[in-house]
């Protein structure tokens, strides 16, 4: 196998999830107002995929991304400075502009360490969408058919598409948390301080909002919206984005992920024989050794 994130002309093969993470950080720093020429991004690659991968771990594997983390929020935290101190002029209205120079109603400024940790929440998120891409690319193999259309141009389905990838593929099986206020909900009490699991993953495959939930059938989506269906597909969670803890970078996704599958019907990509399995006890979960493409 060629290494990490890298193709070999011997062997022909990218490792999908490697590469998309990479390509994800660098638009996510030209978006966010970061110089590249600022950024150690193979560093900051890895850092924020740790974030994202043993966000469920527990010990050293946990406490070296914590770690690791502090890291990027201090040079989050300079780059915040840099800007006050009119060393970095980021665009107007971008992410790095507008959490280095926000006040509050007292006219107080963000602390460098807040601001940092807004603007990681703009990076890191973003680089996870490579988790979906992989699913995205599993599925067009799986269904040629669909990728033999977007590969001719036929567009109209992509989003339905992409939204049956989210609905299909587990990202986060589930989720934990814990009340914050009693309440009583179909006869069970809960108190505050007990544990609650929200199944992510059985709710999108619900007979009852989805017929025939293990069948990959994007059609479903053709009309669909999430406004008026807000407890169905909760891939990224549930509600609306106004009231709820519904993921404010949805529709971002949805549009990485349409421009990614766009590219990879076209890409002449192929398979290999691989483990393609997608185990349910991981968090986040994906392909088991992830996606390993050969591009013809």
């Amino acid at each position: 196998m060629a290494p990490s994130g890298r193709a070999s002309a011997r062997t022909e093969r990218v490792e999908l999830g490697e590469v998309s993470r990479v390509v994800l950080v660098r638009a996510a720093l030209r978006w966010s107002g970061i110089p590249l020429s600022s950024t150690d991004v193979p560093r900051l690659t890895a850092e924020l995929s740790m974030m994202v991968d043993r966000v469920s771990r527990f010990g050293p594997a946990n406490w070296y991304a914590r770690w690791r983390r502090q890291g990027s929020e201090r040079w989050a935290a300079g780059l915040v400075e840099r800007v006050r101190a009119g060393e970095i002029s980021p665009p107007h209205g971008s992410a790095l502009d507008v959490f280095s120079r926000h006040r509050d109603d007292d006219g107080r400024r963000l602390s460098p360490d807040v601001a940092a940790v807004e603007l990681l929440n703009i990076l890191r998120p973003i680089l996870a969408v490579a988790l979906f891409i992989e699913f995205a690319a599993v599925a067009l193999v799986q269904h040629p058919q669909w990728r033999d259309a977007f590969a001719a141009g036929e567009d109209t389905d992509l989003e339905p598409f992409v939204q049956e990838v989210r609905r299909y593929y587990p990202f986060f099986p589930a989720v934990p948390g814990r009340v914050r206020e009693p309440f009583t909900w179909r006869g069970h009490r809960f108190d505050e301080g007990d544990w609650v699991i929200l199944d992510l993953y059985g709710t999108c495959h619900d007979a009852r909002s989805f017929p025939d939930p293990d069948s990959f059938r994007p059609e479903r989506f053709r009309g669909w919206s999430w406004q008026e269906e807000p407890y169905t597909l909760i891939a990224q969670g549930a509600g609306r984005h106004e009231d709820d803890h519904r993921c404010p970078g949805e529709w971002s996704t949805v549009e990485l992920l349409t421009r990614s599958v766009r590219l990879l019907a076209q890409s002449g990509m192929h398979l290999p024989p691989q483990d393609l399995s997608i185990p349910l006890d991981r968090f986040p979960t994906g392909p088991r050794n992830g996606v390993v493409l050969s591009i013809l």
